[in-house]
């Protein structure tokens, strides 16, 4: 009884810090006053004022959750998914130099993976003996998210382990279709770079730290075969809507699964959500500070005692 007494204090602590972060961030005034920074990355109140309903979710706020999820990923255990930010797609569209690409991402976005051995067996007198020896990938998904001026976001979702290339794009007419499965595949395959021979992304496969994942799978997601849409995303929604929709795509650590993809839930609680997250994260060089004003703020507010 003690023990679910304190798991219930805990949440409701955990509920009020969340909700004092919340008050902080949502105030109109002073929206040049950072609220994150990681290294030279920093957020001022007026971006995360973006998460607003019915407003589009600024460049910089998405870029942080890909990063923020990049980060998570490198700390946590196998297996591994790689988050890139827009500028990743942007620079392979414009055919930027693969050596540029790669000393500008390599370190910051893709962690070296590698295939892992999992062995079972049993116990006997005799001793352990081994009975399967199974080998799987550590790297299991990649998500490149896509910006299509003015403001119409999608994502490019290769999985690795199936192996499978998914469009996840909730803003689709017969217009975009074409020409964003071929942006999708320029990033995939570049046939018409002189820097590109082969797949753009294959080539960054094909890393040494990378390439013992595809002893059994090609490298080059361009022979993967069709581009997949999920059926469980939504594909008529307006383009205002299509960067949280990214936002809730990067938001589960890389665990694909179609029902999870398309269940975005209640959009105000997820765009209040990811601005707690990023303003609370550990990553935060203004994390302290933050919470102390997010304290005074919220001692200061009419209803309470």
């Amino acid at each position: 009884m003690r023990l679910q007494s304190t798991k219930l204090e805990h949440t409701q602590q955990l509920f009020q810090d969340s909700n004092k972060i919340h008050v902080h961030v949502c105030c109109p005034s002073r929206e040049t006053e950072n609220l994150f920074k990681h290294y030279e990355l920093t957020l001022p109140r007026g971006k995360f004022l973006s998460l607003r309903l019915e407003c589009m979710p600024h460049f910089d706020v998405v870029n942080t959750v890909a990063m923020l999820s990049s980060l998570q990923a490198k700390a946590n255990p196998v297996p591994h998914c790689w988050f890139f930010p827009l500028t990743f797609a942007v620079e392979l569209l414009f055919q930027t130099p693969m050596e540029h690409v790669i000393e500008s991402y390599a370190r910051c976005w893709m962690p070296p993976t590698q295939e892992l051995e999992h062995k079972s067996g049993i116990h006997t007198q005799y001793g352990y003996i081994l009975t399967d020896v199974v080998f799987c990938c550590s790297l299991e998904h990649v998500f490149v998210p896509i910006c299509e001026p003015p403001e119409t976001w999608y994502m490019l979702l290769l999985d690795v382990k199936r192996p499978s290339v998914y469009a996840l794009d909730v803003c689709i007419s017969m217009e975009s279709v074409p020409r964003r499965e071929r942006n999708m595949r320029l990033i995939v395959h570049n046939p018409h770079s002189i820097l590109y021979t082969m797949a753009v992304i294959g080539n960054i496969f094909k890393l040494e730290p990378n390439l013992p994942n595809f002893k059994h799978v090609s490298p080059y997601p361009n022979s993967w075969g069709r581009m997949e849409y999920p059926m469980s995303i939504p594909s008529r929604l307006g383009a205002d809507e299509s960067g949280i929709w990214c936002i809730w795509w990067m938001s589960h650590n890389g665990r694909f699964s179609p029902a999870i993809l398309g269940n975005l839930g209640d959009e105000a609680t997820l765009r209040m959500k990811t601005a707690i997250r990023i303003v609370a994260s550990d990553y935060s060089e203004l994390k302290a500070l933050v919470d102390l004003k997010a304290e005074t703020v919220w001692r200061s507010l009419p209803f309470l005692p």
